[in-house]
């Protein structure tokens, strides 16, 4: 597969670099520039205070030319004045001096401001061989990325086409995606780089800095560009662009402002479980680590919650969790308050079995509408409450069903979850450890007598489930267990 941003990486810290050029080097990218370009426009826009007789350039825009009539002066209601008719005569000449403008070639116009402040607009045509070597850098460079943009763009949608698996289409994908990344990091470092001190201010108010700007709006361009068509293969762990974040932020206001409304209509508990993540994404352009996961999983969030509260006519405890169980929103605070609450309003009730079946019955009634979790790393909510719902009705139920003359059975403390015994039971039974029986009598006995962490016993419910449902990390942890018991084996004894 070939990479296509070759030239643009030689642009920013190749041989065609802006520290590998030197002044002299000027002819090649003066000729190229005017067979391209007859014209330069240059667009001042000058504040001047008059109350203190003081002026300070407010911004400064260049633009190449294909033809003369693309000369941007969009004011059909009023005319140029001529300078001698101005009341600033005095003014213009000293600007015009001091942009090194010619007076001949010159069109403006005015703003009165009630601030006793005034703004003037320069709009001044200029040949390519009058041009300061900073300036024909700027046009240089910013004529190249742009061709190389819109090469790159076609070129990117020729080969995934071409591609016949979708691993190596992700592949390509993200290698161009990491690689403008770290081209935009090496332009953020080359504006703050001592060595381009030299380099920066060849002309009046104009320095190279404004080149390396130029540079990083194509990179963001084509980064837009990417996880705009092919968002679907980008790596969710890589970190989302500046202009990407605060792209997001404007698309995502409209949601946030919505959601930050409701939150009167939510009890104090339930508001504070919500105001972080709105913060969160409220801050999303100031967050240097922010991933497209985040992002994505931010989406879904803020959709499943305007849903839930759109339906409901007041918004109660059963829809927070409703909501934040269909977001998946599987943060450590947001699994104490729900065990918590449910402990106590179980507690209240005269049955305590029969409302921890009916929770548990509630809880795996309610679809998960996020694909991703708020924490990647940890179980989802719904499984971490129907885990803790599951061992506290076996508890209650040993209470219940223990004969007050029988003594009870010694209960071992362990270092693995449910989940993680459940598959080492599973792998003990396949591979014969056990004599052919029932998996029920393997969770009966073990159920008696292990415990975790978070529960003094094992119910059969939660072992049953946990057999037959295995997650990725669970598998992972166990395999780790028994690469510990070999190394332990082959040690001398």
């Amino acid at each position: 597969m070939q990479f296509e941003l070759e030239v643009i990486t030689q642009c920013i810290s190749g041989s065609l670099s802006l520290s590998k050029i030197r002044r002299s080097d000027l002819s090649e990218p003066r000729h190229l520039l005017k067979e391209r370009f007859p014209f330069c426009l240059k667009h001042y826009q000058v504040v001047y205070t008059r109350n203190q007789h003081q002026w300070q350039l407010h911004s400064f825009v260049r633009h190449c030319l294909d033809e003369l009539y693309e000369l941007p002066i969009t004011y059909p209601d009023r005319e140029y004045p001529s300078v001698e008719s101005s009341p600033y005569t005095d003014l213009l000449p000293k600007l015009a001096t001091y942009f090194q403008l010619p007076m001949t070639d010159i069109a403006w116009t005015t703003y009165e401001h009630q601030n006793h402040e005034l703004t003037i607009e320069l709009i001044a045509l200029s040949e390519f061989d009058k041009l300061e070597p900073a300036e024909i850098y700027f046009h240089y460079y910013q004529y190249v990325m742009k061709e190389e943009e819109e090469r790159i763009k076609e070129q990117w949608t020729q080969t995934i086409f071409s591609l016949p698996e979708e691993a190596t289409i992700r592949l390509y994908i993200r290698n161009h995606h990491q690689a403008l990344l770290r081209l935009k990091e090496q332009i953020m470092q080359s504006i703050q780089e001592s060595e381009h001190k030299h380099l920066h201010r060849f002309a009046p108010v104009f320095c190279l800095e404004d080149t390396f700007k130029a540079m990083h709006a194509v990179l963001d361009e084509l980064l837009l560009h990417l996880e705009h068509q092919y968002g679907s293969y980008l790596d969710l762990e890589a970190r989302l662009s500046y202009r990407k974040r605060r792209q997001s932020l404007q698309e995502l206001a409209p949601q946030l402002n919505w959601l930050q409304n409701q939150l009167p209509r939510l009890s104090d508990v339930m508001r504070s479980y919500i105001q972080a993540p709105l913060e969160k994404l409220h801050k999303l352009p100031y967050d240097h680590q922010f991933t497209y996961q985040q992002l994505a999983y931010g989406r879904y969030w803020l959709k499943i919650l305007i849903k839930e509260f759109t339906i409901a006519k007041v918004v109660d405890i059963n829809v927070f969790i409703r909501a934040v169980v269909q977001a998946d929103f599987n943060d450590v605070g947001t699994l104490h308050f729900l065990t918590n609450y449910l402990q106590q309003n179980i507690r209240e009730q005269p049955d305590t079995v029969k409302h921890f079946r009916y929770w548990m019955k509630a809880i795996r009634q309610i679809p998960i509408q996020s694909p991703i979790r708020y924490d990647s790393a940890l179980p989802s909510l719904k499984e971490q409450v129907l885990d803790w719902l599951q061992e506290e009705l076996a508890y209650q139920e040993s209470i219940a069903l223990q004969d007050p003359h029988q003594q009870s059975p010694t209960v071992i403390p362990t270092n693995l979850s449910v989940s993680q015994w459940a598959f080492l039971l599973r792998v003990m039974h396949e591979v014969g450890i056990f004599k052919p029986q029932q998996q029920m009598d393997l969770f009966r006995a073990f159920g008696k007598i292990l415990s975790t962490k978070r529960v003094s016993r094992i119910s059969i419910d939660s072992l049953q489930s946990k057999y037959y449902n295995v997650e990725e990390s669970t598998r992972n942890a166990i395999q780790e267990k028994i690469h510990q018991m070999l190394e332990a084996v082959r040690q001398p004894w």
